[in-house]
């Protein structure tokens, strides 16, 4: 079974869900900064990036390492589909999601 690949349309679903729920419905610039500051509480400076299963943060440190679960094609490709939200969320422009054959 193929993960299904995360469409333009699930990131912006995804934003718009992130933005909605912020404390009094934040305007998209605020959004950005509570999520930037989030993460550098956590030590984590965005943008962050994916290789494999794993995802980096700017300064290249290993922030998140998923377990193998359904093959490395698919684990890979959750984790660029994690990077695309965080980094869209965060304001930056990320790199182009995979996109699974039908």
């Amino acid at each position: 079974m193929m993960f299904p690949a995360f469409s333009e349309a699930l990131v912006a679903e995804t934003r718009a869900i992130f933005l909605t729920r912020t404390e009094a419905a934040m305007r998209p610039a605020e959004a950005q900064r509570v999520l930037t500051s989030y993460f550098a509480r956590l030590g984590v400076r965005l943008p962050v990036r994916a290789s494999g299963r794993s995802l980096y943060d700017a300064d290249g440190h290993s922030i998140f390492v998923g377990v193998p679960k359904d093959g490395a094609a698919i684990d890979a490709e959750r984790a660029q589909a994690f990077a695309r939200i965080i980094n869209s969320m965060g304001g930056y422009e990320p790199a182009e999601l995979p996109v699974a054959a039908e």
